[in-house]
């Protein structure tokens, strides 16, 4: 006996759609938190689709994780000192929360 899940129908073109919109707020928001000096770490972040439902937000500038875990290079230099990605995703769950990200039930 097994069941056999597939992703046909509405309701995962809907999920994907929220995941999609989920992946955006997300990586605008890590991005406009990201300090800039050069730029470099805020053009740095990108977003890409990873097979269905999945998104992935990276970034491979060499110094973001420093900046994300709140370093910096002396005062002069901009930094956060909460980091970028946290913040970002204590947002995000405010966000869901408050209902932002719903399936559009009944259609």
């Amino acid at each position: 006996m097994g069941i056999r899940v597939e992703r046909k129908g509405d309701i995962f073109k809907e999920l994907d759609m929220i995941v999609r919109e989920i992946a955006d707020d997300l990586h605008d928001d890590v991005k406009k938190r990201t300090p800039v000096d050069t730029g470099k770490a805020r053009d740095g972040w990108t977003k890409r689709s990873s097979g269905k439902g999945r998104v992935v937000i990276a970034n491979k500038v060499k110094h973001t994780p420093y900046l994300d875990a709140g370093g910096h290079k002396g005062p002069s230099r901009p930094y956060a000192p909460k980091g970028m990605t946290k913040p970002a995703i204590k947002e995000l769950q405010r966000q869901v929360s408050r209902g932002k990200y719903k399936m559009n039930k009944g259609k």
